[in-house]
């Protein structure tokens, strides 16, 4: 969940946003049973750079950090970790071809019950082809993102596909003559 996002237009075609995002825990957590729910709920400050001409290259990179809480049925604490998302590619059109990555660096130990978890700290590297369609009302994505390196964690391959739409739109202007 997106808290709040504040974006400023620096140049043409360069922006830079910022914004909190809370990743909630969700699901059901077990700690006897392989689950994808972690128990705990994560806030996450991120600050992105972005340089889009609409008839050509698209850059950009997104930082994010992630400060974990804790687990409440485990006592544990995951530690604190960098992610940088990447993105690169090429307008054509209504259509953008390109790659996207992720890459994420635990750099706090885990923790449980006050004491530290030593050798825990996750890495992990995921790069992958992506192709983007500019709907003009929303925008649809589908990635494949493969793992190259894991540490301390699974490595991975991952499909993604988003579709962005606009909760509110900009009012029309006045009309002419008005």
């Amino acid at each position: 969940m997106t808290i709040a996002v504040l974006s400023w237009h620096l140049a043409q075609h360069l922006s830079l946003s910022s914004g909190l995002d809370i990743a909630f825990e969700t699901g059901s957590y077990s700690p006897t049973k392989p689950s994808v729910a972690v128990g705990y709920t994560s806030l996450q400050p991120v600050v992105a750079l972005r340089y889009n001409d609409p008839s050509g290259l698209d850059v950009g990179v997104s930082n994010r950090l992630l400060i974990n809480r804790k687990n409440s049925e485990t006592d544990y604490r995951s530690g604190t970790a960098y992610v940088g998302e990447f993105e690169a590619g090429w307008n054509v059109g209504r259509w953008k071809l390109g790659l996207v990555g992720a890459y994420l660096n635990q750099f706090t130990d885990d923790q449980q019950g006050g004491a530290v978890i030593g050798a825990n700290r996750a890495r992990t590297l995921a790069v992958g082809p992506s192709i983007v369609y500019d709907a003009g009302k929303f925008n649809i994505n589908l990635n494949y993102q493969q793992g190259l390196y894991a540490a301390n964690t699974s490595k991975s391959n991952a499909i993604w596909l988003s579709i962005a739409i606009p909760l509110w739109a900009k009012p029309p202007g006045p009309a002419a003559g008005n």
